[in-house]
């Protein structure tokens, strides 16, 4: 292939991943504003805690960072 044709072929390779990832952005935005739910703007940490499962065993937050984690709190009132 030519220089010209690759620098052409390259443009309109970025040219598309660029238009892909603006377009996930914008569907992400408008995701959050139909739920009328502000996005966070800075990363909190959440804070650890210890806590016992069903079997007794001690599960620590900390030891679970970067993994994805699904807290349920219910109550029988």
């Amino acid at each position: 292939m030519k220089k010209g044709k690759e620098k052409r072929l390259l443009f309109l390779i970025i040219f598309i991943v660029l238009g892909i990832f603006a377009e996930r952005i914008e569907a992400e935005e408008d995701y959050f504003k139909n739920l009328n739910i502000l996005r966070a703007t800075n990363d909190i940490p959440a804070p650890d805690f210890t806590i016992k499962d069903i079997n007794g065993n001690e599960i620590n937050l900390k030891n679970l960072r970067g993994k994805v984690i699904l807290l349920n709190f219910f109550t029988t009132w």
